[in-house]
C-alpha cells in the first residue's frame, strides 16, 4: 500500500511539474546570471560546424548553427551592455574585454598562415594578397564581393568579421537608446535585414552575399537582443510566445527545406525565408532554455561536465579547425587515398587524423594561451 501511494505521488508530481508544451513557460533568469545550459548549445554548435566541414554530404545542414551563434551573441552582448551602460568606462571596458577574448587566437591564426606556411607546402597566396581584409575583420565583405576563396582556409572568419563589426557599433546604440527605442531599432534591423539580403545580389555582390554580409545577417543578432531587452522589462511576452513561435518556425523550416529540395544555405528559397525561420526558432529555444520548463534530460545533457569542458574551447576549435581541415583535404587526402587504394578509406583516415590533430592542439592552445589571457578581463 505504501509503495502504491509512493508511485501515485511521484506520477502526480510529474504531472504538476512544468513541461515544455504550448502553454506559457516560466522564465527564472536573472540579469547577469551565468547560464550553464548555454555552454551545451555552444558545444552542439561547434560540433555541427566541424562535422559540416569534414563530412558535408551528411552534415551540410550544420550551417544552421551559425544562426544559433548569432542569436546567443545578440542576447549575451546586449545583456552585458544593458547591465553596464551606466558604469564608468562603459565603452572602453567592453571593447577591451572583447579584444582580450577574441583577438589573440584570431591574429595568431592569421600570423601563422601569412608568415609561417610557405607556398611550397600549401598555397596561401590568395590570402596573402588579400590579407588587409582579414587584419581589419572585414573578410565577409571580400567574400560577398568575390565569392568563396580557393581552399576556404579562412572562409569561416566571415562570421567573426560580422561579430566584430557588431561589437564595435552596438554599444553605441545601447548607450544612446532607451529600452523601448532599442526594441524598435532591433525590429527595424530585423526587417531591413530580410530586405537587404534579398536585393543585394542585384547591386554587384555575388553569392554567398546573402549568407555572409553583415547587413543581410542582422536578424539573429536583433532577435537575441530583443530577448535580452524583454527579459529585463517584459518577460511575460517571451513566456507567452516562445513555445508556439519555436514550434511554428520549426515546422516552417522543414517545409522550406522540402520546397527547396536541398538544405544548402545558398538556395534562393532557403536564404529568402529560411534564415528568418531559423532565427525565430533559435530565439524561442533560447527563451525556453532560460526557463524552468526545459526538460530535465535536456538540462542534464547541456550541462554535462564533458560537454561544458569542450564548450570552453568553442572559440579555439572554431578558429583552428578549418585551416587544419583545408590542409588535410587539399594536401593529404589525395595521398591517403592513393596510399590506401580506396577513396572511402582514405577519407576516413583524413577525418580521423584531422580531428585527432584539432582537439589536442586546441586544448593546448586554450589551456596555455587563451584561458590565461581571459584572466586579464577582471581588470576591466
Amino acid at each position: 500500500m505504501l509503495r502504491s501511494r509512493k508511485i501515485y505521488s511521484t506520477v502526480a508530481e510529474e504531472k504538476k511539474s512544468p513541461g515544455l508544451y504550448l502553454s506559457p513557460i516560466s522564465i527564472d533568469y536573472k540579469p547577469g546570471q551565468y547560464v550553464k545550459e548555454l555552454d551545451g548549445w555552444r558545444f552542439i554548435a561547434v560540433m555541427a560546424v566541424i562535422l559540416m566541414h569534414y563530412i558535408p554530404r551528411i552534415f551540410m545542414v550544420g550551417w544552421v548553427v551559425m544562426d544559433l551563434f548569432f542569436v546567443l551573441s545578440g542576447f549575451l552582448i546586449t545583456g552585458i551592455l544593458l547591465d553596464t551602460k551606466s558604469e564608468k568606462g562603459y565603452y572602453k571596458n567592453f571593447i577591451v574585454r572583447r579584444v582580450i577574448r577574441l583577438f589573440p587566437l584570431y591574429y595568431l591564426c592569421l600570423f601563422i598562415i601569412f608568415y609561417f606556411i610557405p607556398d611550397s607546402f600549401f598555397d596561401v597566396s590568395y590570402y596573402r594578397n588579400h590579407q588587409i581584409w582579414y587584419w581589419l575583420y572585414s573578410s565577409n565583405w571580400l567574400i560577398a564581393l568575390q565569392g568563396w576563396t580557393p581552399t576556404k582556409m579562412l572562409d569561416h572568419f566571415w562570421s567573426l568579421a560580422i561579430e566584430e563589426q557588431f561589437y564595435v557599433l552596438w554599444p553605441l546604440f545601447v548607450w544612446l537608446l532607451s529600452s523601448k527605442q532599442l526594441m524598435r531599432w532591433c525590429i527595424f534591423l530585423f526587417f531591413s535585414s530580410i530586405i537587404l539580403r534579398n536585393i543585394g545580389l542585384n547591386f554587384g555582390f555575388v553569392m554567398p552575399y546573402p549568407y555572409v554580409a553583415t547587413i543581410a545577417r542582422m536578424e539573429p543578432i536583433a532577435l537575441g537582443a530583443i530577448v535580452a531587452v524583454l527579459l529585463r522589462n517584459n518577460k511575460e511576452i517571451l513566456e507567452r510566445i516562445a513555445p508556439l513561435a519555436s514550434l511554428i518556425s520549426f515546422i516552417c523550416i522543414i517545409i522550406t527545406f522540402l520546397i527547396a529540395g536541398t538544405v544548402h544555405m545558398e538556395n534562393v528559397v532557403i536564404y529568402s525565408v529560411g534564415y528568418t525561420f531559423l532565427d525565430i526558432f533559435f530565439a524561442g529555444m533560447l527563451a525556453i532554455t532560460l526557463s524552468k520548463n526545459l526538460p530535465l534530460w535536456a538540462r542534464k545533457f547541456l550541462t554535462h561536465p564533458i560537454i561544458r569542458k569542450i564548450a570552453g574551447m568553442t572559440y579555439c576549435l572554431y578558429v583552428f579547425h578549418v585551416p587544419i581541415h583545408s590542409i588535410m583535404k587539399y594536401k593529404y587526402l589525395p595521398l591517403l587515398q592513393q596510399y590506401t587504394g580506396n577513396e572511402l578509406t582514405g577519407f576516413i583516415l583524413m577525418l580521423v587524423i584531422g580531428i585527432g590533430i584539432t582537439f589536442p592542439l586546441c586544448y593546448a592552445i586554450h589551456r596555455w594561451i587563451e584561458a590565461p589571457l581571459w584572466k586579464l578581463k577582471r581588470f576591466f
